[in-house]
């Protein structure tokens, strides 16, 4: 298992519906990572992270946002990294490699161009 025995994954979407579905994808071969809180979903501000969790190794970003969400940054754990599509809505975007050193020295770099649907604000 990537996250290993102790660890957890935090999966975050603003639609409830999406996270229902998410769910019961899981619960098809998975049940006992849902079961046991190994993978924990939660209906919520995916610019905002979930920063009760952090800090984080690792963050996926699975939506593209216009700028580099600050919050995500800040809740990676030094030797961590992010991957994130940053880029305007509906264009093409960059998606981006962000990794913080044992210092909490962040660097950023492209990867390649990419388009994925607009990271979403709770209204």
């Amino acid at each position: 298992m990537l996250v290993g025995e102790k660890g957890k994954v935090v999966s975050l979407d603003i639609y409830p519906e999406l996270l229902e579905k998410t769910r019961h994808n899981i619960m098809k071969n998975h049940a006992d990572l849902l079961n046991s809180g190994i993978i924990e979903t939660r209906n919520a501000d995916g610019w905002f992270g979930a920063s009760d969790e952090a800090p984080f190794d690792a963050i996926h970003v699975g939506a593209g946002a216009e700028n580099m969400p600050r919050a995500l940054v800040e809740q990676l754990k030094p030797g961590a990294r992010m991957v994130i599509p940053v880029g305007p809505e509906y264009l093409y975007q960059n998606l981006k490699c962000v990794d913080k050193d044992e210092e909490n020295k962040v660097s950023i770099r492209n990867i390649t161009e990419c388009r994925f649907v607009p990271l979403q604000h709770v209204s």
